[in-house]
């Protein structure tokens, strides 16, 4: 929900014409809230204990070591910033995962409300 909210603020200012903000954005975690792709596994775990992980630490990748969005550009111009912590993210994330595929239920709506719910609580220019 967090890159879905940025999106929206983007679409409404090219709404209105402002083709200033025709150009790209990046809308992710808070600075201080970076996580490595094992750090995202080991918690989303806690939430659901049956996700299995297999690390393969295989040196040979040629991948980058790091890799993090920068949000500053929407948090300064658009005025974004996400509403929940990773760790909340995480949770939802999960928590929807497992009531789908345990129960057949889809908890969008309910997450959708909680969501906008401590938006408002916050003061979000958007709600």
């Amino acid at each position: 929900m967090e890159p879905l909210t940025g999106y929206l603020l983007l679409g409404q200012e090219l709404l209105q014409g402002k083709k200033q903000f025709a150009d790209a954005w990046n809308f992710g975690p808070k600075e201080n809230e970076f996580l490595s792709v094992q750090d995202i596994l080991i918690l989303s775990q806690k939430h659901w204990n049956e996700i299995k992980i297999e690390v393969n630490n295989n040196t040979h990748l040629h991948e980058a070591k790091i890799l993090k969005l920068n949000s500053e550009k929407a948090n300064l111009v658009l005025k974004w910033n996400s509403i929940w912590s990773i760790n909340e993210a995480i949770e939802k994330t999960i928590s929807w995962y497992k009531e789908y595929y345990i129960s057949n239920i889809i908890s969008s709506d309910t997450q959708l409300y909680e969501y906008v719910g401590k938006a408002k609580s916050l003061k979000y220019s958007w709600t």
